[in-house]
C-alpha cells in the first residue's frame, strides 16, 4: 500500500515572484505615477532663481535668510510654511538634485555597481527561464530542475540580494539619502520665498503670462507709452519757450 504525497505548496499567480513583491511593485509605480505627473520640465526652475544668483552670477542679497530672527511660538509654523512652499515650488529642481547626488555618489562606489550589476543580471536570467519555460536543465544525464525548483531558486536570488544590499549598497544609500536630505532642507529652509517674488525672472514670468491673456494689456501699455511721449513733448517745448 502506498501513501500518497502531499500536494506541492501552490506557486505565486505570476508564478515568478510571490504577493509581497508583487504589491511593493504596485505601490511603488503609484508613487513614481504621482511624482511623475507633478515632476516635469515645464516645473523646472531656471538655476539663477534656484540658487539666488544676479544676471552677473553674484549672490542676490536677500535670497537666503532665515525664516526667523528670534524663536517664538511663531518660529516653527514659519519654517514649516517656508519648506511647505520652496517644496511645491523647486520640487523639479530638488529631485534634479537629487538624482545628482545620486550619480556622484554611485561613481564614488564602483564595487557597489558591478554587484547591483551582477544580482541584477542573475535576476533578469531567472524570469527569462521562467517565461519561456526553461526549467528543464539536464547537465550529465541529472535534471537539474527536480535540485534548483524556480521557488528555490528564487528563495536563493532574495538571500544574494539582501547580502548584496547591506554590504555592498547599505552605506552608499545611507550617504546618498543624507546628502540629499541635507540639500534639499537646506535650501528650503534659507530660501526666502518673498525674494523670489521680487525676483527679475519671476517677474518676467508674469508679465509673459499676463500678455497671454489677450490683447488688453498691450492697449494699456501702448496708452502708457504715448502718455509718456507727450508728456516728454510738452517738457521739451517749456525747456525751447525758457
Amino acid at each position: 500500500m502506498s501513501l500518497a504525497q502531499p500536494p506541492s505548496p501552490p506557486m505565486p499567480a505570476n508564478g515568478d515572484e510571490p504577493p509581497i513583491v508583487e504589491h511593493i511593485r504596485s505601490l511603488i509605480i503609484s508613487i513614481s505615477g504621482k511624482l511623475r505627473s507633478r515632476i516635469t520640465i515645464d516645473t523646472l526652475r531656471p538655476l539663477p532663481q534656484f540658487l539666488g544668483i544676479n544676471p552677473n552670477f553674484c549672490l542676490a542679497a536677500g535670497a537666503f535668510t532665515p525664516p526667523s530672527h528670534h524663536l517664538d511660538k511663531s518660529t516653527v509654523e514659519k519654517l514649516r510654511s517656508r519648506v511647505r512652499l520652496n517644496l511645491a515650488f523647486f520640487l523639479s529642481n530638488y529631485a534634479l538634485l537629487t538624482v545628482g547626488a545620486g550619480l556622484v555618489v554611485s561613481l564614488s562606489h564602483p564595487r557597489m555597481l558591478f554587484s547591483v550589476a551582477a544580482v541584477g543580471g542573475l535576476w533578469w536570467l531567472h524570469f527569462l527561464i521562467i517565461d519561456r519555460g526553461l526549467d528543464r536543465i539536464v547537465v550529465s544525464g541529472q535534471d537539474l530542475s527536480t535540485i534548483v525548483t524556480p521557488v528555490i531558486r528564487f528563495h536563493i536570488l532574495t538571500a544574494v540580494s539582501i547580502v548584496v544590499g547591506v554590504f555592498q549598497c547599505l552605506i552608499p544609500l545611507l550617504s546618498w539619502f543624507f546628502i540629499s536630505v541635507f540639500l534639499v532642507l537646506t535650501h528650503a529652509v534659507l530660501r526666502d520665498p518673498k525674494h523670489i517674488e521680487k525676483s527679475a525672472s519671476f517677474r518676467l514670468k508674469s508679465g509673459a503670462a499676463i500678455d497671454d491673456d489677450g490683447d488688453e494689456s498691450d492697449d494699456e501699455d501702448n496708452g502708457l507709452k504715448a502718455k509718456l511721449m507727450e508728456g516728454a513733448t510738452i517738457t521739451q517745448r517749456r525747456q525751447d519757450v525758457v
